[in-house]
């Protein structure tokens, strides 16, 4: 079965060889017509060059590094897709048809009937290509002139860069027109927020926390080192007071009332002429009896000069009882009155001290206890400080940086700043990239062989043709 599968091919194969031997002229013409069609082409065509340039981009350009709160850069390559990289977007800009039209009106292309070169048609001999791992866009043109391929590359690019420029600097206007409306209320808080501060520190008599509760927390030691000395103090006095009480013989008040007396120097007059007169009224009453006018003179004597004694205590000593001359004893000027008034005035003295002592203590109690209410108001007068010093100096940033980056926004305006630059303009390759007479003289040959194979088998078949319609005429005929 094998053989006979293989004797069937080996017929056909010489079948073929013989259909082609013997309709090889008319094919070969048919041959060479091709491949004399295709050398005319291939030599007809006019050569296309190419003309290239590269522009580099940066990511962000620093002089638009200008970021707000909001975190809005200006001059900032970027892509929303994580898939695609900002030079492809770029790469669209450049194939936008503001740019291209920009470019062939600005280099007046025409078409060779007269006509402006049409967007689509700029679009089919435009390249733009990414090299990897770089920031770099390689674009080129391919045109029947290297040169003017080389002007429309450069003329591109150019177009491209202005436009970037222009973007930049609008985006930077716009920022600035931002940044200057917002300027008066910035300013507005700044000052609003400085007045509260301001007001708080006046209410509170704020100079500074930090320093005052150091000083306060030193003043509240050292007041409880003055509070304990004075307690000492005033037990020391309060037992200089009861001992000389014990060897007096009388209080702190009586002291105080008797050294009165003893140091007024009327009443001590007043009471020397009392004791006279008692001391005559005494020797008179040995002589004569109580109706005697001479007895009751002295008695008179007595009552007035008592009279005049209460009044003269009262006027000394500020009270309103009356003093029986019985109870007031001024020492006469021995050395046991000395010593008894001596006494007297240690114990006034001490009274004074302990009385002046109470009053520092009183005094020291009153000021600690202020102090200590002022430290356990400082924690919160500090946080309620730190607060508003918070907003100040919050608005205070917004207000400077807006400032900055307004004068630089004006700057960044008035520069010619773009994201990309020119790393090689454009070059025209000497040699042309087109048409590729190789693939014109192997798709000519292709052509020619199957057109050959074809008129062979044509002819072939015609001659077939031919001989049937004889045959059956013959037949006919014969008939």
């Amino acid at each position: 079965m094998v053989e006979y599968k293989d004797s069937l091919q080996d017929i056909d194969l010489r079948k073929h060889w013989l259909v082609l031997k013997r309709n090889w002229l008319p094919a070969a013409i048919v041959w060479s017509l091709t491949i004399g069609a295709t050398v005319f082409i291939a030599i007809s065509q006019e050569p296309i060059y190419e003309a290239y340039g590269k522009l580099r981009f940066k990511k962000q350009n620093t002089n638009y590094a200008l970021v707000t709160e909001a975190g809005e850069k200006l001059g900032k390559l970027d892509s929303l897709n994580s898939k695609d990289t900002p030079l492809d977007t770029e790469a669209e800009v450049i194939r936008s048809e503001p740019i291209i039209d920009k470019t062939i009106d600005s280099l007046n292309l025409k078409t060779q009937e007269g006509d402006a070169v049409l967007y689509e048609d700029f679009l089919k001999n435009l390249k733009l290509e990414t090299i990897r791992g770089t920031d770099i866009l390689r674009i080129s043109y391919k045109d029947k002139n290297p040169e003017k391929a080389q002007k429309i590359v450069n003329r591109l690019m150019k177009v491209y860069i202005d436009n970037n420029i222009l973007t930049n600097r609008g985006e930077a206007g716009i920022a600035k027109g931002f940044i200057t409306e917002q300027l008066p209320q910035t300013e507005a808080r700044v000052h609003g927020a400085e007045i509260q501060l301001r007001k708080f520190k006046e209410q509170n008599n704020i100079v500074d926390l930090e320093q005052e509760a150091k000083a306060t927390v030193a003043a509240v030691v050292d007041i409880d080192q003055q509070i304990n000395l004075t307690k000492v103090e005033i037990e020391k006095t309060m037992s200089l007071t009861k001992e000389l009480q014990n060897k007096i013989g009388m209080n702190s008040k009586q002291a105080l009332t008797k050294n009165a007396l003893n140091q007024s120097l009327a009443l001590r007059q007043v009471f020397e002429k009392l004791k006279q007169v008692e001391t005559q009224l005494a020797l008179e009453r040995t002589r004569f009896l109580d109706d005697n006018p001479v007895i009751i003179d002295l008695k008179e004597k007595e009552a007035s000069l008592q009279a005049l004694l209460n009044q003269q205590a009262k006027e000394t000593i500020g009270s309103d009882k009356a003093l029986l001359y019985k109870n007031i004893q001024i020492e006469s000027i021995n050395q046991t009155g000395s010593i008894q008034e001596n006494l007297t005035q240690s114990l006034v003295n001490a009274e004074a001290e302990k009385q002046a002592l109470l009053g520092k203590l009183a005094s020291l109690t009153e000021v600690r206890t202020r102090y200590k209410q002022r430290v356990n108001s400082l924690p919160q007068l500090e946080q309620v400080q730190k607060e508003l010093q918070r907003k100040v100096d919050a608005a205070r940033t917004s207000y400077e940086l807006l400032l900055k980056n307004r004068e630089q926004l004006r700057l960044a305006e008035n520069q010619n700043l773009a994201n990309a630059q020119i790393v090689s303009p454009g070059i025209a390759i000497k040699f042309p990239v087109g048409p590729d007479r190789k693939i014109i003289f192997g798709v000519g040959f292709a052509l020619g062989t199957l057109l050959f194979i074809i008129t062979a088998f044509a002819l072939e078949l015609l001659k077939l043709s031919i001989k049937r319609t004889e045959d059956v005429k013959s037949k006919a005929y014969t008939n």
